[in-house]
């Protein structure tokens, strides 16, 4: 049945919510991509969002305060990392 097939890693685009990139309170232009929810997986691939863009991402349930992007990079919400500063804020579309 449908349970035995591989799950994509990626969710529905349905799932996928709009947010604002803000890193300027800890001294930041932006954020890097992260390869996997962890802090040291960052990769210099380009195109990393600045301050002020916007990206469409999803909540991870497993990974608390990270969001995978459509592209299948993540970015974590807070600087640190769930502990720190509101970095990435959602918004909401009307």
């Amino acid at each position: 049945g449908p349970a035995t097939e591989p799950t994509s890693a990626l969710a529905p685009p349905g799932d996928f919510k709009k947010y604002r990139i803000d890193f300027s309170p800890v001294g930041c232009t932006g954020v890097y991509f992260r390869t996997k929810p962890e802090m040291d997986a960052t990769t210099e691939a380009p195109g990393w969002p600045r301050n002020g863009t916007h990206i469409r991402a999803v909540p991870s349930d497993e990974h608390e305060g990270w969001l995978q992007l459509e592209n299948g990079y993540w970015v974590p919400k807070h600087w640190p990392p769930r502990t720190g500063e509101q970095c990435v804020h959602e918004e909401h579309e009307r």
